[in-house]
C-alpha cells in the first residue's frame, strides 16, 4: 500500500479532503506535531525515506512563502528575521530535493505559492524543466475564499490542469493585509489567504482521485 504526502500542510484540507475519499493521507506539519518539523534533518530523510521505498504514491508541497513574498523588501537585519530567511531557504531548498527524487522514482509531486512569488525564480526554477512538469494557475476566490490570491502549482500530476480557473470579476475581494480576530485570537489575512478551502480540496482531491492507483485507498 502507498500513501499520498502533505508537506507543509497546514490546516490539512487537502489530506482531509482525500482521506474523505478513501484515500490515506499523511500530513506533515509541525504546527500538529513537533515530530513533523521538516526543518530537521532527520525528518527530512525520512520524508526521502518513504519516498525512495516506493511507499509513497504522490506529494504535495504547500512550502512556506514568506521570505518569497514580493511585499518583502527591506527587512530588518535582526536575529528574529536571519532566522526565518535561513529556514525559508531550507524549506526551498528541500522541496527541490523531494520533487527532483519523485520524478527520477516516477511519483507525482505538486508545489503550490503566490503566482508571484519569488521561489519560482529562485531556488525552484530548475524544476520547471523536470520531464512532464506544467504549470497551472487559479485564483482563490473562485474556490471560495474572500481572497483573490491568484495561485500557481508546478505540478508532474496532469489531471490537475483541471484547477486552472481565473476570477470573472463577478465579486468583490479582502485585501490580504493587517489581521483580524478568529475565535478570539488575532490572525494575519495572509495566513487565512494562504489556506485551502474545503471547496478547492474537494476538487482537487477528486482530480487526485482518478489517477490514484489501486493500494491507495485506504480500508
Amino acid at each position: 500500500d502507498a500513501i499520498f504526502l502533505e508537506l507543509f500542510s497546514g490546516c490539512g484540507n487537502l489530506s482531509k479532503a482525500l482521506r474523505r475519499l478513501q484515500l490515506d493521507s499523511a500530513e506533515i506539519e509541525i504546527l500538529n506535531d513537533n515530530r513533523f518539523d521538516l526543518s530537521r534533518r532527520p525528518v527530512q530523510l525520512c520524508v526521502l525515506r518513504y519516498i525512495r521505498e516506493g511507499r509513497v504514491w504522490g506529494v504535495h508541497c504547500g512550502t512556506p512563502c514568506t521570505i518569497w513574498s514580493i511585499a518583502r523588501t527591506v527587512v530588518s537585519d535582526n536575529a528574529k528575521n536571519r532566522r526565518k530567511e535561513r529556514q525559508g531557504r531550507l524549506f526551498a531548498s528541500f522541496t527541490r530535493e523531494v520533487c527532483e527524487l519523485c520524478s527520477r522514482v516516477g511519483v507525482p509531486w505538486s508545489i503550490e505559492n503566490p503566482k508571484t512569488s519569488k521561489i519560482w525564480r529562485q531556488p525552484l526554477r530548475s524544476l520547471h524543466t523536470l520531464p512532464g512538469v506544467i504549470e497551472v494557475f487559479y485564483d482563490s476566490c473562485m474556490c471560495g475564499s474572500l481572497y483573490k490570491k491568484p495561485t500557481k502549482l508546478l505540478t508532474t500530476f496532469q489531471c490537475l490542469a483541471g484547477l486552472q480557473v481565473r476570477c470573472d470579476g463577478s465579486h468583490e475581494h479582502l485585501l490580504a493585509q493587517g489581521s483580524c480576530k478568529v475565535e478570539g485570537r488575532w490572525v494575519n489575512h495572509t495566513t487565512l489567504a494562504g489556506a485551502y478551502t474545503p471547496q478547492l480540496c474537494q476538487t482537487w482531491a477528486k482530480l487526485l482521485r482518478r489517477v490514484a492507483p489501486p493500494g491507495a485507498a485506504s480500508p
